[in-house]
């Protein structure tokens, strides 16, 4: 499955994420799958451009 791009809205809930979509993100964030670590720090393997919005901050893209 692909896409271009990818919108996750969630409520906030005590200034964090609801558990589900974080353990979503624990599972799926991992090391040699989406990062790996070299010298200079974390790399990260997904060849991406991102943007990150939160809480009633307008996103431009």
């Amino acid at each position: 499955m692909a896409a271009d791009i990818i919108i996750i809205s969630v409520p906030m809930w005590n200034f964090g994420m609801p558990y589900r979509l974080k353990h979503y993100l624990d599972v799926i964030v991992q090391p040699r799958h989406l990062f790996c670590y070299t010298d200079n720090g974390l790399v990260g393997l997904a060849q991406v451009n991102t943007k990150f919005c939160s809480n009633q901050i307008k996103l431009k893209l």
